[in-house]
């Protein structure tokens, strides 16, 4: 049974596909995570932060804040793709959540490390 709105609506036929493409697109977006955060704090901050070479506790925190946000960013989409193929295993459903809620903390950190 489908409601009105768009923003309720789950159909069975589509529901498990765009759950796999946004596990697609977070596994994406994670690599991508990883790849520009050790760019921009292993090359610009270090610079930025602190040009006389030493490494401060602040530059050191926000680089292992990236990298575990990157991380989960990509576990969040391999999560979501084995709930994509398995609907009727709750579990799966509460992992996603959970993972989903500390991804969101973490970017946020990663973001005022920023």
């Amino acid at each position: 049974m489908k409601c009105r709105c768009r923003l309720c609506v789950f159909d069975a036929a589509r529901g498990p596909r765009r759950l796999m493409r946004v596990g697609m697109g977070l596994i994406l977006v994670g690599h991508v995570n990883l790849l520009l955060g050790a760019v921009l704090h292993g090359t610009v901050l270090r610079h930025v932060a602190n040009p006389r070479g030493a490494v401060t506790s602040e530059y050191t925190t926000a680089n292992v804040i990236s990298v575990g946000s990157g991380l989960l960013s990509v576990s969040v989409g391999l999560v979501a793709l084995l709930a994509s193929r398995n609907l009727l295993r709750p579990r799966l459903h509460w992992a996603l959540l959970a993972l989903a809620l500390v991804n969101l903390l973490l970017s946020a950190a990663c973001s005022l490390g920023l």
